[in-house]
């Protein structure tokens, strides 16, 4: 975990260095499970945020990271059938995930009002916690996976440096070790402040 952070702090101060034509984002996201991971949690949750920084290549291209966390929660009455007897309860889910990532944007052509649209990548690496609760009994996993995300977001400017954004986007995380593979569906809303060169 101290090595994600760290590389999360290198990146943005490396960012920082370049200091030219810089953009921050900040947002808050909902996550909807799908494939295995509906089958532990199958509620969407709108415990999220995420933060980026890019810096523009040219008016199409943008490279930079996301930093987030998403969380998920779901309550249900489970049976068991173990050694000709049954075991009833409610069973408590609990999913958080944090992930560090690196990627790139590609803008479209500007439309009304400069609003723009683009596709995204990001690669890197989460940290997900899974822990199970059924009456008495506990299981806890916490593993690192590589993580990929594609998406398609919209920007919206409100000044020359300030605007909203929304976005949409498929997180997965691949399978580690006995874990199953963890993905889920963002959409989010936010904020940006792009930091522009004087000319």
């Amino acid at each position: 975990m101290r090595n994600w952070i760290l590389f999360g702090l290198l990146f943005s101060f490396s960012s920082f260095c370049l200091a030219q034509d810089v953009k921050f984002s900040g947002s808050w996201s909902t996550g909807v499970p799908i494939g295995e991971t509906s089958t532990l949690v199958n509620s969407t949750s709108g415990r999220g945020w995420q933060l980026d920084i890019d810096r523009y290549i040219n008016d199409r291209w943008s490279i930079g990271g996301n930093m987030g966390w998403q969380s998920f929660f779901d309550k249900d009455y489970k049976m068991y059938l173990k050694d000709q007897s049954i075991t009833s309860g409610i069973q408590r889910n609990y999913i958080n995930a944090y992930w560090f990532s690196v990627g790139s944007k590609y803008y479209f052509s500007s439309t009304v009002n400069m609003v723009k649209a683009y596709l995204s990548i990001n690669l890197g690496f989460s940290a997900i916690e899974n822990w199970e609760i059924f009456g008495n009994n506990e299981y806890k996993e916490v593993l690192g996976h590589f993580t990929a995300s594609p998406g398609l977001g919209v920007e919206i400017p409100a000044t020359k440096n300030i605007g909203f954004l929304m976005y949409f986007k498929y997180q997965h995380s691949f399978k580690a070790q006995n874990s199953i593979h963890y993905s889920w569906l963002n959409t989010g809303i936010g904020m940006y402040f792009i930091l522009a060169s004087d000319d």
